[in-house]
């Protein structure tokens, strides 16, 4: 039986990605170039537990004092996500979007991999402006998700 990191390292040599196998851990690190910037995204496999979690990351930290407002707009921007979600790092700020899957029952394929892949990148790629313009103070959390909701609204049409 092939391991979980192998399967989503095919998928990211299928699809020309360039990425790094860690050393010691089961974990596959790619960069990704968004229509918002370059994304940090990685690929962490646990074999015994059958699951596979896919990341992508916002390039800075947030301010310890920003934290707060920005917990508010995951918290509104994860409602009703089909696949994954936006977490934050109360202790030191990081931002990622994460989507897993488990196939303890199942097999995982290529295929399997595809969505959570892309729904990290498109997910992150799409919030990256917002999660900036709240980071850095220029937006609150209501006024981010709405500009959120209306970019999010012009790419799915």
């Amino acid at each position: 039986m092939k391991q979980l990191l192998d399967i989503a390292a095919e998928f990211l040599e299928e699809n020309d990605l360039d990425f790094e196998r860690h050393p010691d851990e089961s974990l596959l690190r790619f960069v990704v170039d968004g229509d918002n910037g370059p994304l940090s995204c990685f690929a962490r496999a646990d074999d015994e537990a059958q699951q596979l979690v896919v990341y992508a990351v916002l390039s800075h930290r947030v301010s310890a004092e920003r934290r707060y407002a920005l917990a508010e707009l995951i918290t509104r921007m994860n409602f009703g996500i089909p696949i994954g979600n936006f977490e934050l790092d109360f202790d030191d700020g990081e931002v990622r979007f994460k989507a897993g899957i488990d196939v303890e029952r199942a097999s995982l394929t290529a295929g399997l991999v595809r969505p959570l892949v892309v729904a990290a990148i498109v997910s992150m790629d799409a919030a990256a402006p917002v999660l900036r313009a709240l980071a850095s103070g220029d937006m609150e959390p209501l006024d981010a998700f709405m500009a959120y909701e209306t970019d999010v609204s012009r790419i799915a049409d």
